[in-house]
C-alpha cells in the first residue's frame, strides 16, 4: 500500500494494518471499519447521541449483525466466574 494511502487512515485503522502487505479486499474491510468507528465516535463526541444510544445503535446495526452472525448464530454462552 502506498504511503499516501496509509497517511489518510486513522490510528484506529492503522493498528490493523501493521507492517504487512494487505490485499485490496482487506484494505476495503479495514477502511469500512475505520469509517464505522469514526461515525460512532462523532455521534458520541458531538453530543448527538448518549453513550447508551451509541451502544444500542452500534449493537443493533445491520453491519454489526452481519459481522457477528457466524459467532452468535448458535447463541451466546455465559460463563459465570
Amino acid at each position: 500500500m502506498a504511503n499516501g494511502v496509509r497517511n489518510k487512515l486513522t490510528p484506529f485503522c492503522l493498528k490493523f494494518i501493521a507492517a504487512r502487505t494487505i490485499t485490496e479486499c482487506e484494505y476495503q474491510a479495514i477502511k469500512l471499519a475505520d469509517h464505522t468507528h469514526a461515525y460512532w465516535m462523532n455521534q458520541l463526541n458531538s453530543g448527538v447521541e448518549t453513550k447508551e444510544q451509541v451502544l444500542v445503535g452500534f449493537s443493533e446495526s445491520a453491519e454489526n449483525h452481519i459481522n457477528l452472525i457466524g459467532v452468535i448464530q448458535n447463541g451466546i454462552a455465559l460463563n459465570f466466574v
